[in-house]
């Protein structure tokens, strides 16, 4: 088994505690984001808060620094969510949006995640 193929079948929890996994998008996150908002559970996006910030924690980043890539890219990843729930479907300029600091970053979703994690 190839380590891509052994990558799809770990959730995305482990894949994110992982330094050296590559294989997560952001539509990957954005999706799991909307389901746990979705279910109203906080825990779900607590977990990926906290594998993620161990990944890049034991990949060499300062605890700082993960910090503060965690919050920003899954920031990035809710008003992703945010996009694709509004108009039904994945487009490739979402993402591209989603990362711009100037377009609307207050939507349902979004609040969701920042409550869960106190930003």
């Amino acid at each position: 088994m190839t380590q891509k193929t052994s990558a799809k079948k770990q959730s995305l929890i482990q894949r994110l505690k992982d330094p050296c996994c590559k294989s997560i998008n952001p539509y990957e996150i954005a999706k799991e984001i909307t389901k746990f908002h979705n279910s109203n559970n906080s825990k779900g996006v607590q977990r990926i808060y906290e594998a993620y910030l161990l990944g890049l924690v034991n990949a060499g980043k300062s605890s700082k620094r993960a910090n503060y890539l965690v919050r920003n890219n899954l920031d990035d990843a809710a008003v992703l969510a945010d996009m694709v729930k509004d108009c039904g479907y994945e487009a490739s300029g979402q993402l591209l949006l989603a990362v711009r600091k100037d377009i609307k970053r207050d939507g349902p979703i979004v609040q969701f995640y920042r409550n869960c994690i106190k930003v």
